[in-house]
């Protein structure tokens, strides 16, 4: 029989191998987890790069789409073309009527602060075109027509602020007056580029397309600078320079902004295009 010595080295051996064994098999179990682990990720990589072109599709096919209802809306959407005629003045409330204006001597002293609230305006001339695509129902801020009204007697004018309706090809003449106080007028003749004033007026012309797919237009027009000058050697004591015919005021200036148009999918739901 064998000794005591040579159980206990077999078992040793047998206990070892057990071991050898256990770890070969955990070592294979491992690299297959970690081959499953790499599998899945390379998996989730191929969804995920899958989805982002899926994305990418779906927002290149929606912007097309846009851009088609755009092209078709522009193509039936009026334009409103604008031409700005003189910028004139300076013009004061009449003595008998003061809602109408009349245009000043050019040699009256404005002095501070007896003069603060005395209104002087600037009035800007202008001509509205439409493009002959259709009627355009315009909307018009505070403005005065200039013309015959015999001259245009299709043209419905409802009132000096709100809707103008403009008939296929018809050319509309008008005046804004930019009306401010004394005191006003010298604000922004003393602005600096640290200090600078808001414009001396803006006037925006709108058109909004009667489509409930379309488009609502803005025409923004800015009047900036002041006729005022001071008076030399008088302290507070100020005078308007004038100007008339088709100049624009040489201390002025009028500057018609680019066209802001909006595009609807659906004007009921507020909804733009590209939302």
């Amino acid at each position: 029989m064998p000794s005591a010595d040579w159980i206990a080295a077999g078992a040793a051996i047998l206990a070892a191998g057990v071991v050898a064994w256990q770890s070969l098999e955990t070592r294979r179990s491992a690299k297959a987890s970690a081959k499953a682990a790499e599998a899945a990720n390379t998996g989730l990589e191929y969804s995920k790069s899958a989805l982002e072109l899926a994305r990418r599709e779906e927002s290149n096919t929606r912007r097309l789409i846009d851009e088609a209802v755009k092209t078709r809306i522009d193509e039936v959407t009026p334009t409103l073309t604008i031409i700005l005629g003189g910028l004139v003045g300076p013009l004061q409330p009449d003595l008998v009527d003061a809602t109408q204006l009349v245009f000043t001597g050019g040699d009256e002293v404005y002095r501070m602060p007896k003069h603060q609230d005395s209104i002087l305006a600037m009035r800007q001339f202008f001509t509205l075109i439409s493009d002959g695509k259709r009627i355009m129902m315009v909307h018009m801020p505070p403005w005065t027509p200039d013309w015959d009204e015999e001259q245009y007697p299709d043209t419905t004018l409802t009132s000096r602020s709100g809707l103008l309706e403009m008939p296929v090809g018809v050319r509309i003449d008008g005046f804004f007056d930019v009306k401010r106080t004394i005191a006003d007028w010298i604000k922004i003749t003393e602005s600096t580029p640290e200090n600078p004033s808001l414009p001396a007026a803006e006037f925006v012309i709108g058109y909004n397309d009667p489509s409930d797919t379309g488009a609502t237009d803005h025409y923004p027009i800015l009047v900036g600078g002041s006729p005022l000058k001071p008076v030399p050697d008088e302290l507070g004591a100020w005078t308007a320079t004038s100007s008339a015919g088709d100049a624009v005021h040489p201390q002025m200036t009028v500057t018609r902004m680019p066209r802001k148009r909006d595009y609807y999918l659906s004007k009921t739901e507020n909804k733009k295009l590209g939302e």
